[in-house]
């Protein structure tokens, strides 16, 4: 399931500092202000948390704190009367990079943006935030992150064979012109 190859070199400056603040919540909305469905988030091409856990040594702690900010950045703008504590972060942020770490960091951007626009309850008002909650929004966005996958895998298959198909067809025309060349 963890299609870890990318067409981007996984970032060995996962390390820096520099790639930290590229992945701040208000640097990824800049960012992926265009970014609206899995299928969108799925064509950038973003390396997994996991492979950018595996360019840490295996180390998750910046990946989780990615997450983390995350988090954070949704309990400040729902200003919620009872947000999510400490805990909970650390919870929901290890849950991610271990349960979803095939997700990239613009789908993890993505599941927050959609809940402090209301979309995971039908635009109602937030009066609270819990671990289960968030994980169910992981756990949704998975199923349609896979779905956006397939459909993806279908459509390159499709492409794939049409190309087969005319190639084939066309390289029997010639056989057949040759043949009736001589």
């Amino acid at each position: 399931m963890e299609a870890e190859k990318s067409s981007k070199v996984l970032p060995a400056t996962v390390t820096n500092d520099k790639y930290l603040q590229s992945c701040t919540p208000q640097a990824l909305r800049g960012r992926l202000v265009s970014v609206r469905t899995p299928a969108e988030a799925l064509a950038l091409g973003e390396p997994s948390m996991g492979a950018l856990v595996r360019a840490e040594g295996g180390d998750a702690k910046r990946i989780k704190a990615i997450v983390k900010l995350q988090c954070v950045y949704m309990n400040d703008m729902l200003n919620l009367p009872r947000g999510l504590s400490e805990a909970m972060i650390e919870r929901i942020a290890e849950t991610a990079v271990t349960r979803y770490r095939w997700l990239t960091i613009p789908d993890v951007q993505l599941i927050f943006e959609r809940a402090i626009s209301g979309q995971w309850n039908g635009g109602n008002y937030y009066s609270t935030v819990n671990v289960p909650m968030v994980e169910s929004w992981f756990a949704r966005y998975a199923d349609e992150r896979m779905d956006a996958a397939e459909a993806r895998s279908i459509e390159e298959a499709a492409q794939h064979k049409e190309w087969y198909e005319r190639g084939s067809e066309a390289d029997w025309r010639r056989r057949i012109e040759r043949m009736m060349k001589k």
